[in-house]
């Protein structure tokens, strides 16, 4: 083999491995990803995009005790296009499941037509669960599993 061909080869094998390992080892903190679940849904939410609200769902997701269906769910955000501020979104990470309890303001209906609505005591419980970044990497994600308020009619008990 002549030496260009081995140095280019080897460099190239160097610079494979080192975005890899980047890819591989450069995962954000679950606090970062538990913000970044959060903020996706309720964005996507407020401009009733409703595959990004679904991303952000587990396949068991729950308000209260009642268990919607995906299409109820798309159905919702479409056509409410729900405004929804989670004022202190601070988790408690226990393990693989991790939980937000925060007064939530809720405004639902489009434009100024709608009722908006401060539910206190929200509690908003994420599980981790695996996915791809990029397609190719393993990577840690968090779906919200259950949202309940013990003291409210609009969110479940």
């Amino acid at each position: 083999m002549k030496p260009k061909t081995l140095i280019l080869g080897t460099c190239l094998v160097g610079i494979l491995g080192g975005i890899f390992a980047k890819m591989w080892l450069d995962v954000p903190s679950d606090q970062s990803l538990i913000a970044e679940t959060l903020r996706e849904a309720t964005r996507s939410g407020k401009e009733g995009q409703a595959g990004g609200v679904l991303d952000a769902l587990s396949s068991g997701f729950k308000v209260g005790d009642f268990e919607p269906n995906s299409g109820e769910i798309a159905d919702f955000v479409k056509d409410q296009k729900p405004e929804v501020t989670i004022l202190t979104p601070t988790p408690v990470v226990r393990g693989d499941l991790a939980e937000v309890v925060s007064s939530v303001r809720i405004k639902f209906g489009v434009g100024n037509i709608g009722a908006a609505h401060t539910v206190d005591d929200v509690r908003i419980v994420l599980q981790k669960e695996s996915g791809l970044r990029y397609g190719v990497f393993p990577t840690p994600r968090w779906r919200i599993i259950k949202v309940s308020a013990p003291n409210s009619d609009t969110i479940g008990q």
